[in-house]
């Protein structure tokens, strides 16, 4: 490091100081430690720190009253819980102070490192680390595949890039970019990035591949209004060392099918199409389309209407009665004679030829657009709380499962919640609820996975990711009761969103939540013994 990145420990056990003075000073780092929470703060005013680490239950003054004060003075300085007494309570007032993680004690030095490394990347600005300036140069090989507007490719060493693929008008109104730092493992589904324009709403790219990053567009992010014209290329947003175990299951190969008399046209159709990741396949006729277009699976199908002329409208009305949700563009010179019948068919978009990049990209950023899923309407309760606390249910294992949500995270009628309701129906699960948003210590919590093969608690949290990102899945965590198994309850903690701690966020991300939750839940076996 450059500059020794500085951390004020305060904890009332020496044992606690002295492991972090030992772990962190051979890595480089400053350390200052305190018994002392009031000396602790001090400390905090008059000597600057990059981080905290902060014990929650202290005789002289609580983690919590401590954090309450050190951010009357300072607002920003990252602060981590190290504890083995919190309840959900207690951590969740935590967070509602701003800390920025938690370690459950006893630790290990693996641990509490990756704790204040995940807190260091939340700095704007960071050199680029050993594991990126080792990196030899990406090769690309294969197609594009999409989810959304993201897509993956894998190149030849086996690492993947990702990006966004945005209209070119959108793109060059991006201010920022905010994109988890390098280490930080990203889930397919869950978003990957966040585009911040200029005024307008922000747009959150969702992960197409799972893995852990290794490498971030730096050139994107010191520019992030360019790279837009040419989203496959210049548009990549990270580079991924992917989960052989989980290969994208929800990203696909863009198709479209291109149909002209003119073999120029074609092939430079074809080309365009390739460079913008589509996978393009080309007819000489318009004899066979809708057979070839079943065969194909393509979803776009464009015409060359200068190739075609009077054709055209027939081959329109023919493949629109045959495939009802095929998007037809028509690419014709200005002035062409059937215009106005190709209008009236209402084709998907009606483009000018030559087409130009940004028109392109424009008509693929629309004609590929997932609808949001259809959920079944949520059940209306009249006066009773919306907010599921416990969720009880018994899986194909046979195994009884529990979903705590405490502080009313999970609703029935929107967000995550709803698409876990609706899985389980799909299932056909006997499920259980319990409604009502009042807080889950954690005598609440292990009475009830005592009556469960497993349960999993839902944690939302800010630890400075785009929201709805899976933090962190664990089977520790701060109120695991001494002498019980660590492994009878899983913490899921998510970043929270930007306007409360409830679990609703953008369609994709509620739905890859929700269906990640309910797999956890279906996928448990019976403890033996019970």
């Amino acid at each position: 490091m450059s500059e020794a990145h500085k951390i004020l420990v305060v904890d009332d056990e020496q044992v606690v100081c002295l492991s972090c003075q030992a772990i962190f000073s051979q890595l480089g780092f400053e350390i200052e430690t305190t018994n002392s929470p009031v000396e602790g703060l001090r400390l905090a005013q008059e000597h600057r720190c990059d981080v905290i680490l902060l014990d929650i239950i202290m005789p002289e003054m609580t983690g919590l009253e401590f954090l309450e004060r050190l951010r009357r003075f300072d607002a920003t300085v990252p602060v981590v819980i190290i504890t083995g007494y919190a309840s959900v309570t207690s951590a969740a007032e935590a967070m509602r102070l701003h800390a920025s993680d938690y370690v459950p004690k006893p630790f290990t030095p693996e641990e509490i490192i990756a704790a204040v490394h995940r807190v260091l990347s939340l700095e704007p600005s960071k050199a680029p680390s050993p594991a990126e300036t080792k990196l030899q140069p990406w090769v690309p090989t294969g197609r594009c595949l999409f989810l959304d507007q993201a897509w993956v490719r894998q190149g030849t060493d086996g690492t993947a890039r990702a990006g966004a693929f945005i209209p070119s008008g959108e793109g060059r109104t991006v201010e920022a970019i905010d994109i988890p730092a390098v280490g930080t493992r990203v889930q397919e589904g869950l978003p990957l990035a966040e585009l911040i324009p200029s005024g307008g709403r922000r747009r959150i790219i969702p992960s197409p591949v799972t893995g852990d990053i290794i490498e971030v567009n730096r050139a994107l992010l010191d520019a992030p209004a360019r790279g837009w014209d040419d989203p496959c290329s210049e548009g990549w947003l990270v580079r991924v060392e992917p989960d052989e175990t989980e290969p994208p299951s929800l990203a696909f190969p863009r198709r479209v099918m291109v149909v002209s008399r003119d073999s120029h046209a074609l092939a430079s159709h074809r080309k365009r199409l390739e460079r913008f990741g589509c996978l393009a396949e080309t007819l000489p006729t318009p004899i066979g389309v809708r057979e070839a277009l079943r065969q194909s699976q393509c979803e776009v199908l464009l015409i060359d209407g200068g190739a075609l002329d009077a054709d055209v409208p027939h081959l329109v009305a023919d493949v629109r009665q045959a495939i009802p949700g095929l998007r037809v563009v028509v690419v014709a010179p200005a002035g062409w004679a059937y215009q106005g019948a190709c209008r009236e068919l209402a084709v998907f978009r009606y483009l000018e030829d030559p087409i130009d990049s940004e028109a392109l990209i424009d008509v693929l950023d629309a004609a590929f657009q997932a609808p949001p899923p259809v959920l079944a309407p949520a059940v209306v309760r009249g006066a009773l709380p919306d907010a599921i606390r416990v969720l009880r249910m018994t899986n194909r294992h046979g195994a009884l499962v529990s979903l705590l949500a405490p502080d009313g995270v999970l609703l029935e009628s929107r967000g995550v919640g709803q698409v876990i309701l609706q899985g389980v129906r799909e299932l056909a699960l006997p499920v259980r609820l319990t409604l009502g948003q009042e807080r889950l210590g954690s005598a609440d919590i292990w009475s009830i996975a005592d009556q469960c093969d497993r349960g999993y608690l839902l944690v939302p949290q800010e630890a400075g990711r785009i929201p709805g990102s899976l933090v962190r899945e664990s089977t520790t965590s701060p109120w695991t009761p001494a002498g019980v198994a660590e492994d009878r309850i899983t913490t899921l903690v998510i970043q929270a969103a930007p306007t409360g701690s409830t679990l609703d966020f953008d369609f994709r991300t509620n739905e890859t939540l929700g269906r990640l939750i309910l797999s956890r839940l279906t996928a448990a076996r019976k403890s033996p013994g019970r």
